[in-house]
């Protein structure tokens, strides 16, 4: 507006400031246009953008509107929000326009000036908000809710849209299993296929190197009780293919149905990279698999070429079979199978084998049972010979999962809707010596590795959120002691509670730690995942899938990776030092947002994401410009980096990025350029020079941040 418009401006302002209804009807116009010419759409009256409980009957969007006009209107609007006396059936209509103007930022349709134009009005709403706290968020509804109680409820529920999707298989994938020895990630899907994934940049994104087809029988058998195909369960059929590999990453197996498939695919440095391929006939069902780790004694540096695997191989009639995979390297080279049975390893309950595993050593196994049982084994000779040890009656049902702790002392085991129970070997026989008293637990996961402090970490996660983190400290390999509740009394006083970490979503199907321990990973029914803190089990972030997570792993250095029911991809992200920063930033600017009267972040997407790349974009801005300011070749920074860092100065952000970021977790070497607090220490002087800026414009004394660096004459005379 010009100055002969400044009188009619003003009549609107005063208008609009005590008619709040016209306010609102005035603030939904403005978002309708700003959104249409932004994205080029439209938009019904139920429309994420549009205030259902408005008057206004006219959906529809204008096809020509003058955006000129618009942002004239917009100003006159905030600037009535503002000074409004009550601003109650406006806050609705002003958190979407809050959203319309970030999506604004986005825009490939706009010029810059525009964009300049978006982040000022930002500026105006989100550097100096209104308390509308005990205000309600919608007409009609009212709420009694504290501002600080809001503001703790949200700084547990930062959500962020992070999550990776890479397509390889056509149908659902159902299992995969990660080489840290040669960065490959194998998956088996539906499809009758195992894809070679490997990491095609530095920012973990994956992509297939080679494929492998792998043959079974696709037979309909019936299966026994505890085996239902019609209902969810992590015991492989004949629906369900496994896929595993030894601790060499040479060679793979994959089982299905009646058969079992070996491919040697050597190293990753090996040019030809064999994938020598031999296909096995059991006879039986095969419901698990898995490679015997090869001895502790074994020394490191043995050659690749004398290394022969052993593969342990259970079927749905409780029988494990022993196949050993002998390759031969002349000519083209070949790999045969040599299967052998053995009347020893065999589940005495007449339950079918769900779950198999070897401890540290492998020369104990661990075969989990359908009845709910489960029978230790003993290795005799380097034959690959075992012998029964005990079997342990510990669940009712079918065991869902058993892991031994990275010790190898302790064996936990799981079954559906009971706690999980813990073994270990009292006066030299393994017998069952604890329980943890919480009911309903749905996995558990041990880290590989031990705290310094000496203690293992066990991660519980249950049906209602919460992932229990346990720690236990280094348990002997055989207590002599005189009876059970003995040990029972002594490992409940060893057994403490390390951190509870609290879910935004429910029902948790799996869990796991990162590989230095620093992050709890959970996955969740609804498609969530979850990383918290495990020294103290504070939420670090959330992010949404559509789809049930399956299972969750880590690779490398906090790169997570999930799978998902009936999904064909395979999901990643990674905790980097700049996800753990824009975090912070989100839960930082909470406070102010709902100030605002903005419940969720889910309901101001296109804000979020502009808070999200806010430090990103003022860095880049900051970088381009300060070497011409050094220089004097420009006199002042641009209108577009005054603007972001007012909005960082107002949302006090400068406070928040110029200190450490979780510094235990990322050292300085591992940090970015934007997330390193030393590279904004720019910024605080920058508020420096506004504070100073302000004292001048009000004729004020200088705050006491500008003396410090004074003497009591030089403050004496400033004052003066």
């Amino acid at each position: 507006p010009d100055k002969d418009n400044t009188s009619i401006v003003s009549a609107i302002k005063q208008l609009l400031s005590h008619d709040t209804e016209c306010l609102a009807r005035l603030l939904q116009i403005c978002t309708r246009d700003i959104v249409a010419i932004a994205v080029k759409s439209t938009y019904t009256q139920d429309s994420y953008f549009l205030d259902t409980h408005s008057t206004i009957s006219d959906s529809t969007v204008f096809a020509t509107m003058n955006f000129p006009v618009t942002k004239i209107l917009v100003e006159i609007a905030i600037d009535a929000y503002n000074s409004a006396d009550n601003i109650t059936d406006c806050v609705y209509g002003m958190v979407n326009l809050l959203d319309a103007l970030s999506a604004c930022e986005f825009s490939k349709k706009l010029s810059n000036e525009d964009k300049q134009w978006s982040t000022e009005q930002l500026v105006k709403l989100l550097v100096s908000p209104r308390d509308i706290s005990h205000t309600s968020s919608e007409p009609g509804k009212s709420t009694t809710t504290t501002t600080t109680t809001l503001f703790v409820s949200l700084l547990e529920t930062v959500m962020l849209d992070v999550i990776q999707e890479f397509k390889g298989h056509s149908k659902q994938v159902m299992s995969y299993v990660c080489c840290e020895k040669t960065d490959r990630i194998l998956s088996i899907a539906k499809d009758d296929t195992i894809k070679i994934w490997k990491s095609s940049n530095d920012a973990g994104e994956l992509s297939v190197s080679s494929t492998l087809e792998f043959k079974s029988q696709d037979t309909d058998i019936p299966l026994p009780d505890g085996l239902n195909k019609d209902t969810p369960t992590p015991v492989p059929s004949s629906v369900l293919p496994y896929i595993a590999i030894d601790q060499s990453g040479e060679y793979i197996t994959a089982s299905k149905d009646y058969t079992v498939n070996v491919w040697y695919i050597g190293y990753v440095n090996n040019k030809n990279n064999n994938k020598l391929s031999c296909v096995q006939e059991i006879g039986r069902l095969v419901t698990h698999s898995c490679f015997q780790p090869p001895d502790a004694s074994t020394p490191t540096n043995k050659q690749p070429t004398e290394h022969i695997p052993i593969l342990l191989i259970g079927c749905i009639d409780g029988s494990v079979y022993t196949v050993i995979a002998k390759l031969d390297r002349k000519g083209e080279g070949s790999l045969n199978l040599e299967v052998r049975a053995s009347d020893n390893l065999k589940l005495r309950d007449n339950g079918a084998v769900v779950k198999m595993v070897f401890d540290e050593s492998g020369h104990t196994l661990a075969v989990g049972s359908s009845k709910g049982s489960v029978s230790l084994f003993s290795q005799l000779n380097s034959e690959s010979e075992f012998e029964l040890e005990k079997t342990l009656v510990l669940h009712e049902s079918v065991i869902q999962n058993l892991q031994f702790n990275p010790s190898g002392t302790l064996l936990t085991t799981l079954s559906e809707g009971e706690a999980i129970k813990i073994s270990g070997r009292l006066n030299g026989e393994w017998d069952k010596i604890g329980i943890i008293a919480i009911p309903n637990q749905t996995c558990f996961s041990w880290l590989d590795t031990r705290t310094p402090q000496g203690q293992h970490l066990l991660a519980c996660g249950g049906d209602k959120g919460i992932v229990y983190v346990w720690g236990i400290p280094q348990w002997p390999y055989d207590i002599q002691i005189t009876s059970q509740s003995d040990a029972t009394c002594l490992l409940d006083k060893q057994l403490m509670l390390s951190s509870t970490c609290e879910s935004v979503s429910d029902y948790i199907t799996c869990v796991c730690f990162s590989t230095d321990g620093s992050f709890v990973i959970a996955g969740h029914r609804d498609g969530t995942v979850g990383v918290w803190l495990t020294a103290s089990g504070d939420a670090l972030f959330y992010t949404q899938t559509n789809k049930q997570v399956v299972s969750v792993t880590t690779r490398g250095t906090n790169r997570i990776l999930t799978c998902h029911l009936n999904s064909s991809s395979l999901h990643s992200l990674s905790v980097t030092s700049s996800l753990l920063h824009t975090t912070r930033t989100i839960r930082y600017c909470n406070s102010r947002l709902r100030l605002l009267g903005v419940q969720t972040l889910d309901r101001v997407p296109f804000l979020q994401k502009f808070l999200t790349q806010l430090s990103a974009k003022l860095f880049k801005q900051h970088e381009c410009e300060q070497e011409d300011i050094n220089t004097q070749r420009l006199l002042n920074h641009s209108c577009i980096h005054q603007s972001l860092a007012c909005l960082a100065l107002g949302l006090e952000l400068h406070s928040l990025w110029s200190q450490e970021c979780i510094p235990e977790l990322f050292p300085s070497n591992q940090l970015t350029e934007e997330v390193n607090p030393k590279n904004w220490q720019w910024i605080n002087e920058f508020q420096k020079s506004l504070d100073a800026v302000k004292c001048m414009a009000k004729r004020s004394p200088l705050s006491d941040t500008l003396t410090a660096h004074l003497s009591e004459e030089e403050i004496d005379e400033q004052r003066s």
